[in-house]
């Protein structure tokens, strides 16, 4: 199976489409959960605040200081982090209705002095050197272009010595079967993914893009891929026929189309094992 690597533009249209459905399915998050344990009795959306959390921890920001998102979604990690903190967040996505969610969002939560959105591309971001205090990009950079690009960008914007925190889908093995290959790329063609890299050239990239690795962990078992086990995928795609969002006015799929996207969604059992990268650096 061919692969026409994703543009931004088909991102920013996949996520102007998506992104309220996305939010009911995943619990105001577009990110994984972190469960402790297989067992563990939590919901969706406890499971992926616990995420931002987890990773917002790493920031190391003091009161009054600013923060970038890379990539944030419908805004609910960065609301979180201002209800959390006393600091300023900016977050950029390509998709212009998750401005509108995200703004909604920091508003309702009376927020909005601290908490601004924008609509940016995260290869060419609009911000002066040294502007920012730290960075955040939950599973954001499958969906860009160019991870060194993104990530250099990111240092430019960053002071001397600021932190980024992100996190990452990777592949655990370089060694794929031809047909894992073929749902790889189905998996890349339906969410919009541009590259899921193999997880030994995390350090490398990092390297090379200004930073210095003071954190690298693999969390895949505490991701909902491992909590709901191997058939995640069919659950999530009878979960949105059940639901009707595909159909809706919003989604605008017909029937039969419907049909096709989730024979494909259960077919992504089959992908090839992946790991969840939780990184921690600073710029040098």
């Amino acid at each position: 199976m061919s692969h026409d690597t994703a543009t931004p533009g088909d991102v920013a249209t996949f996520y102007d489409r998506i992104a309220h459905s996305a939010e009911d399915i995943m619990g105001n998050n577009l990110h994984m959960g972190y469960w402790s344990g297989p067992d563990a009795p939590t919901t969706v959306e406890d499971a992926a605040d616990r995420m931002t959390d987890l990773l917002t921890s790493e920031l190391g920001v003091a009161d009054g200081q600013r923060v970038l998102d890379v990539g944030c979604g419908t805004g609910r990690p960065a609301v979180r982090l201002a209800q959390a903190r006393d600091v300023y967040v900016v977050g950029v996505t390509i998709s212009r209705v998750q401005v509108d969610l995200a703004s909604a969002r920091a508003t309702a939560a009376g927020l909005a002095d601290r908490v601004g959105f924008q609509c940016a591309d995260a290869m060419r971001l609009p911000f002066r050197d040294s502007s920012f205090d730290a960075a955040l990009a939950i599973e954001s950079l499958l969906h860009m272009p160019d991870r060194l690009t993104v990530l250099r960008e990111i240092a430019r914007v960053l002071r001397p010595g600021g932190h980024l925190v992100l996190s990452d889908p990777v592949l655990r093995s370089p060694d794929i079967t031809d047909e894992k290959r073929e749902v790889l790329a189905d998996y890349y063609d339906l969410l919009k993914v541009v590259h899921i890299p193999p997880i030994d050239v995390y350090p490398k990239l990092i390297r090379d893009s200004g930073f210095r690795l003071d954190m690298l962990r693999d969390v895949g078992e505490h991701t909902d891929r491992y909590k709901l086990g191997p058939r995640g995928w069919s659950l999530l795609a009878e979960g949105l026929r059940h639901s009707g969002t595909l159909t809706s006015e919003k989604y605008g799929m017909t029937p039969a189309e419907q049909d096709t996207f989730l024979a494909r969604l259960k077919r992504l059992e089959k992908l090839p094992d992946q790991g969840y990268l939780l990184v921690a650096a600073h710029k040098v």
